[in-house]
């Protein structure tokens, strides 16, 4: 990481301690964008007065304060605040954004300023795609509409990791007679609820008879609800998030008498980094996953990698030939994951295929992976203008895109497929 994004996170903080987190986010927009530094904050004029938080809404934790005079402190006399690490400041940042109660469109713009896969929806920012649908705000937690005789359930999983929330789809025909599961991570800011309405994929399982489980990561375990695919702790098999979901789909997969080929995984952005991150750490117990403009596992270390992984500068792991079969979809206009990690997740390069599904408005090239036997090991697509939202999402969820294929159906096709 440039001392381009050192300093820019530096002044960033100072805006936010100024109380001007528009100002904040103008300074690493540009630095995540690769351009200058504006020469000049915008016109006033552009900011409405009721987006600006009042000063009797900022609350200072004590212990932050303190810890940010021993830095001045021990900095003085030296160079050591300019070669500050950017992952230092940035969770200094984090810490003063976590005292703004309330803070309203402007805090949520700064949030949006930060990368979706790591700490918030990059779909605030200009130019890039909004909340599909009138009113419909990301984290949303109404309940997705469901055919008579289908459940929607709330539940929570334990184990020695830690414990997580989820929410359990269970289809018409009944308990007894489900046919698979889909575990569905969401990406920042979202809720189940708002994830599962968005994607429909209770509607495409409901159809095949699967049962749908939707983890709840919430600001508890990460700022913006983000799956933590970045931290080196939770990119191992026994330890952190990929342990948890792990003991949450075994548990689930015992429920219901289903053995590892009808066990699946599938994820949006942060989501899809950490379904990449599962079939990495447990090919024993998916049969297949599906990355939905995701990253590949081993993409990040830190928070610093993290964003130049998600511009196209990362490296990462290509899912393992052996391991669980795999479907790729990513938008070639998405300008918060770069589509280059759609091809590392791959690894090689496949053969055009016929599209799979036909009514979608925007085209999109699909292309499948094969084995030396000639079996279907991974499918990919990449949709045509599509940019970092559901392909074929519905407009009652947030971050999707209605006229792209239906990434939901594509990935029960795919997962329901033989190898």
């Amino acid at each position: 990481m440039s001392i381009d994004m050192t300093a820019a996170m530096r002044r960033a903080l100072a805006a936010v301690r100024a109380q001007d987190p528009m100002g904040a986010t103008r300074e690493i927009q540009a630095a995540l964008g690769g351009g200058a530094r504006p020469d000049q904050p915008e016109p006033a004029a552009t900011t409405p007065p009721a987006a600006l938080p009042r000063a009797s809404k900022w609350r200072r934790d004590p212990q932050v304060e303190d810890a940010e005079i021993l830095d001045e402190k021990a900095g003085q006399g030296s160079d050591a605040a300019d070669t500050a690490e950017p992952l230092s400041l940035f969770e200094r940042l984090k810490a003063q954004m976590s005292g703004c109660v309330d803070c309203g469109p402007a805090t949520n713009s700064l949030s949006g300023a930060l990368p979706n896969a790591l700490a918030g929806a990059f779909a605030g920012l200009p130019g890039q795609l909004r909340p599909a649908g009138r009113g419909v705000v990301p984290g949303d937690a109404t309940v997705p509409e469901m055919p008579e005789g289908a459940q929607f359930l709330s539940r929570s999983h334990s184990g020695p990791e830690g414990a997580r929330n989820y929410r359990l789809y269970i289809p018409s025909c009944g308990a007894a007679r489900v046919q698979g599961l889909v575990v569905m991570l969401h990406g920042c800011t979202q809720t189940p609820e708002d994830f599962a309405r968005g994607t429909g994929m209770n509607a495409a399982a409901e159809a095949a008879d699967l049962a749908v489980a939707w983890p709840e990561q919430t600001r508890d375990h990460n700022m913006m609800s983000c799956w933590n695919w970045f931290e080196a702790g939770h990119q191992q098999a026994a330890r952190g998030e990929p342990a948890i979901l792990a003991g949450l789909t075994s548990a689930l997969c015992a429920e219901f008498g289903l053995g590892r080929e009808r066990c699946f995984v599938a994820g949006l952005s942060a989501g899809g980094a950490m379904a990449a991150i599962l079939g990495e750490t447990h090919p024993d117990i998916f049969g297949a996953i599906g990355v939905h403009s995701g990253l590949p596992a081993g993409a990040a270390q830190d928070m610093v990698s993290a964003f130049s992984a998600m511009r196209g500068q990362g490296a990462g792991r290509a899912a393992a030939a052996t391991g669980p079969r795999l479907i790729v979809i990513h938008g070639d206009s998405d300008r918060t994951v770069d589509i280059s990690n759609a091809e590392r997740i791959l690894g090689s390069r496949g053969e055009d295929a016929a599209p799979a599904e036909d009514e979608a408005a925007r085209p999109y090239r699909r292309r499948l992976h094969k084995d030396a036997q000639g079996r279907v090991r991974a499918e990919s697509w990449i949709v045509s203008g599509a940019g970092h939202a559901w392909s074929g999402g519905r407009p009652e969820g947030s971050y999707t895109d209605p006229a792209g294929p239906d990434a939901s159906k594509g990935m029960i096709r795919f997962f329901l497929q033989d190898g």
